[in-house]
C-alpha cells in the first residue's frame, strides 16, 4: 500500500503525539509515586488500566513496569 507524503506526515505526526502524551502521563505517575500514592491508584488515577501502565512501562524500559505488570496480572485474577 504506497501512502503520499502527506500521510506519512500525518501518521508520523499522530505517533510522535502519541509518544509525547504517554510520556507525560508516566512523568505525572512518577511524581504521584514519589510523592507516596500506591502504584495501583496512581495508575487508575491517571486514567488508565493496570495492563496499559504495564504495557507503556516495559516499552520504555521503565523502573515499574515489573510492578505494573503484577498489579495487572492480579486484576486479571479477580
Amino acid at each position: 500500500m504506497n501512502r503520499s507524503a502527506a500521510q506519512q506526515a500525518a501518521t508520523r505526526a499522530a505517533q510522535a503525539s502519541n509518544r509525547a502524551r504517554t510520556d507525560a502521563r508516566i512523568d505525572e505517575l512518577e511524581f504521584l509515586v514519589e510523592g507516596g500514592e500506591a502504584l495501583e491508584s496512581a495508575i487508575a488515577r491517571l486514567g488508565w488500566t493496570a495492563s496499559a501502565a504495564a504495557r507503556a512501562l516495559f516499552r520504555r524500559q521503565h523502573r515499574y513496569a515489573r510492578e505494573a505488570e503484577r498489579i495487572a496480572w492480579a486484576r486479571r485474577a479477580e
